[in-house]
């Protein structure tokens, strides 16, 4: 697929991080039927073993655009696909849990939302550790906003604040702004605009 002729090394050199002890983070990049279902599992019980160096493991959707031409086919995941996934996860975090005391494998925010699932708790990201990957962002974001928030409230100032956001997450981010405004009775607005450049689809902003 990446045509990278090295790829098939790649257990081997985690290999040799585990036997020297060097504490590890990895990344499944998931492929709709290629690397998901049964391959998915597979791969988690795969490295599960490099426990407890290997510390987290993500598991994110393949970023796809309109810029595709040449490129491996790919379709993009749906809602029940996403469910499926999260299934996965959860069904894999609750015996690693039980067997390690870690969750090891994390799904990221874009499971959920595209599922329309509830987001995990803070305490099940494991300290975010996969935050860069876009792991509990969100998360952590609802937990910031809600403290920024009651700080808010000791401010008189008027101001005029606005977010730019992605379709997927534009609905979570439009309950913040409808919060923010009750609360404060200042104005916020919230578009989504990088969908027009990726995929083509139109912009839109709520006010």
């Amino acid at each position: 697929m990446l045509h990278n002729r090295f790829a098939g090394e790649a257990l081997k050199k985690v290999d040799r991080f585990y036997e020297a002890g060097i504490q590890m983070n990895g990344q499944i990049v998931l492929c709709k039927g290629v690397n998901d279902g049964e391959e998915l599992e597979r791969s988690i019980e795969d490295l599960s073993r490099y426990l407890p160096y290997l510390q987290s493991v993500s598991v994110v959707p393949v970023g796809l655009t309109r810029f595709r031409d040449g490129l491996y086919e790919m379709q993009p995941f749906q809602k029940e696909d996403a469910k499926k996934v999260l299934d996965t996860i959860k069904s894999w975090q609750k015996k690693l849990y039980e067997a390690h005391g870690v969750h090891f494998i994390h799904g990221s925010d874009e499971w959920y939302l595209l599922a329309q699932e509830p987001l995990p708790r803070e305490e099940c990201y494991d300290g975010y550790l996969q935050l860069e990957n876009g792991v509990g962002m969100l998360t952590l974001l609802e937990n910031e906003f809600q403290e920024a928030l009651k700080k808010e409230k000791k401010d008189a100032r008027k101001r005029s604040v606005s977010i730019a956001t992605g379709a997927l997450a534009y609905p979570r981010s439009s309950a913040w702004q409808s919060r923010w405004k009750r609360s404060m009775r200042k104005q916020r607005s919230v578009c989504f605009v990088s969908e027009m450049i990726f995929s083509g689809r139109g912009s839109r902003c709520r006010a």
